[in-house]
């Protein structure tokens, strides 16, 4: 996804330095993964939740919901993480067959309340608070 939507070849974020900012005060909100190793490592942990339906104890639309946040936490590409992270949903949910076919579209939803999106986001990671 990520070849497809930035059109070049590049991977994983292999320079340390990536800060998530508040657009608005420029402060530093988030600080995710900086090695390549902790990036990779994070992501075949989150690729293997992903896909291990073992876990039948945990909801389907609740594991939807940790996908997302689990990804643009790891942020592991140069760009595009916000861009990707929602796609995740639907194929995810087209995976469980919860959606017959990929064309459900959050981002207009996400980018009419994008400052909110972001702070429950920082929330969660912050607090813990995943009920909001």
């Amino acid at each position: 996804m990520f070849r497809i939507l930035k059109g070049h070849g590049g991977g994983y974020r292999q320079t340390p330095g990536t800060v998530l900012r508040n657009d608005r005060t420029g402060e530093n909100v988030y600080i995710p993964p900086q090695d390549r190793q902790k990036i990779e490592q994070a992501m075949a942990r989150l690729l293997h939740f992903v896909n291990d339906d073992s876990l039948s104890a945990v909801d389907l639309l609740i594991k939807m919901a940790l996908i997302p946040h689990q990804f643009e936490s790891i942020h592991p590409f140069s760009g595009g993480n916000g861009r990707i992270g929602p796609i995740l949903n639907i194929l995810y949910l087209t995976r469980t067959g919860l959606l017959d076919s990929p064309i459900l579209y959050l981002s207009r939803a996400i980018n009419a309340s994008k400052d909110e999106y972001y702070h429950l986001l920082q929330a969660v990671r912050d607090k813990g608070e995943w009920e909001e």
